[in-house]
């Protein structure tokens, strides 16, 4: 007899702006010198995470600037972990950067 296969739940992924409690903990986290934190990293394309991630180690405080200037922008997933227990799991979304006038 086999068992019947569970089905997968198909959570959306809450934007961490927007609510208070997810941007106030991701600065937190994002400040923390805790070598057990681990920040993952991902794109997002049409509500879906790409995969490998783009990022993987410890959380950094310009995490936006270079999300910014060296992926230009967009919608990221972006996953804090404390040894196993997940801290925080979000989106953010990133403004394209400014084009620098020609000279």
């Amino acid at each position: 007899m086999t068992k019947p296969q569970k089905r997968k739940r198909n959570r959306t992924i809450p934007p961490i702006f927007g609510n208070n409690r997810l941007d106030e903990l991701l600065f937190q986290l994002l400040d923390d010198s805790d070598p057990r934190l681990r920040m993952y990293v991902y794109r997002m394309r049409d509500d879906e995470k790409i995969v490998p991630a783009i990022f993987v180690g410890m959380p950094f405080s310009n995490l936006f600037e270079w999300l910014r200037d060296e992926h230009g922008g967009g919608a990221f997933h972006v996953i804090i972990r404390r040894g196993k227990s997940m801290e925080l799991s979000g989106i953010v979304y990133i403004g394209a950067p400014l084009m620098r006038p020609l000279r």
